[in-house]
């Protein structure tokens, strides 16, 4: 009877601890990313001048391009994509949080579209604020 009276109190006390941990590292956790956030905030971290001078490479690059490319234009979905693995001669034009009017402005802005063996748009059509107008669009 006694011997499992200690267990059990051994039993609980264990329970109690991994409940401790468990509390703690969430809270750990939630103490992490309220800092980055706030991090985040401070450095007042500027989209538009990530678009900017992502555009600047980009324009660069397509300066040199050949005819027969095949050019990728979108948002972060193209610019997370390996084009190289569907043609070896394939360029990514993606740009992580564009919206669908800022890839649609910049499309024509690329010379080697006119030239590309062909162009692939990808625009995710819910980013877009505010929504655009038929006339906005054929542009």
């Amino acid at each position: 009877m006694i011997g499992s009276k200690i267990s059990l109190k051994l039993g609980d006390k264990f329970k109690y601890l991994k409940l401790s941990y468990l509390f703690f590292i969430h809270l750990a956790l939630v103490s992490l990313i309220i800092g980055i956030l706030l991090f985040c905030k401070k450095q007042n971290i500027d989209v538009e001048f990530y678009r900017n001078e992502v555009l600047a490479f980009q324009l660069r690059v397509d300066k040199n391009l050949t005819e027969e490319y095949l050019i990728f234009i979108g948002d972060s979905h193209i610019q997370g994509l390996a084009v190289q693995e569907i043609s070896s001669k394939s360029i990514n034009y993606g740009i992580g949080a564009d919206t669908t009017l800022g890839v649609l402005n910049r499309a024509s802005k690329y010379q080697s579209v006119l030239t590309s063996a062909a162009v692939i748009f990808h625009i995710v059509i819910n980013t877009h604020n505010p929504p655009i107008s038929a006339a906005a669009f054929n542009q």
